[in-house]
């Protein structure tokens, strides 16, 4: 996903304002057939939710498949061939492969979404070094793909604590944030206001899928899958 470069406003309602559901394309469906065969390193995991009784979504599938090749890339894994199986089922090919133990620990934690600002300290214009809240502090599947009175997409997240996202961007108020999965930049909107409703809303330049993408990795960040070794 390239990186979305946005701005956090005061979420304005608006009467006739589309909200769709965030979606993706459906998984791609695969059987075993052929993959044990080839050469190369083979995981199986079953995902289930971390909350009891929350379910396994077409969604939450395909965003930790992107969440797993992102650790695959931060391992400097080549070429890593990750697939949906069935419906609750991720399947992981790695080639070259040197520590099976340090892939499995890597590959096998839920998805973290972090939201981070900078104190100062940073060696770097892109280093974020201080992580202000996690996937934990928003409603969960409360984030949503909507439309402006333009017909721009927007992304709307809804956080647990009204109080604490008021505090955070009255503080942070004309910086950035960046909104991290794992230790990967998703979107680094700038603060434009203080935020006491308990909402924050993101614009992705009119890009569609970027919007779609980045609803649904923050909505995987709010209740992350587990992933449970079945099949080497």
């Amino acid at each position: 996903m390239k990186r979305i470069f946005a701005s956090i406003t005061v979420m304005i309602v608006i009467m006739g304002i589309a909200i769709t559901a965030c979606s993706s394309p459906g998984p791609q469906n695969s059987d075993s057939s052929g993959l044990d065969h080839k050469e190369g390193f083979v995981i199986t995991y079953e995902a289930t939710p971390m909350e009891s009784g929350a379910p396994v979504t077409k969604e939450a599938l395909i965003m930790t498949v992107q969440s797993l090749e992102m650790r695959a890339e931060v391992l400097g894994l080549s070429k890593p061939e990750i697939r949906v199986v069935g419906t609750k089922r991720i399947r992981v090919r790695l080639a070259d492969v040197t520590d099976e133990d340090e892939v499995r620990r890597r590959l096998g934690e839920p998805a973290l979404l972090t939201f981070r600002s900078k104190d100062g300290t940073e060696t770097s214009a892109a280093e974020y070094n201080v992580i202000e809240m996690t996937g934990a502090d928003l409603i969960k599947e409360g984030t949503e793909l909507v439309f402006n009175q333009m017909n721009e997409p927007m992304v709307v997240i809804e956080f647990k604590s009204k109080e604490n996202l008021a505090e955070l961007t009255e503080r942070l108020l004309g910086q950035p944030l960046g909104i991290f999965m794992d230790d990967r930049l998703i979107s680094e909107p700038i603060i434009q206001g203080v935020l006491t409703d308990g909402h924050a809303s993101i614009s992705v330049g009119g890009d569609l899928q970027d919007a779609k993408d980045l609803c649904d990795l923050i909505n995987l960040g709010a209740l992350p899958l587990k992933l449970t070794e079945i099949e080497n």
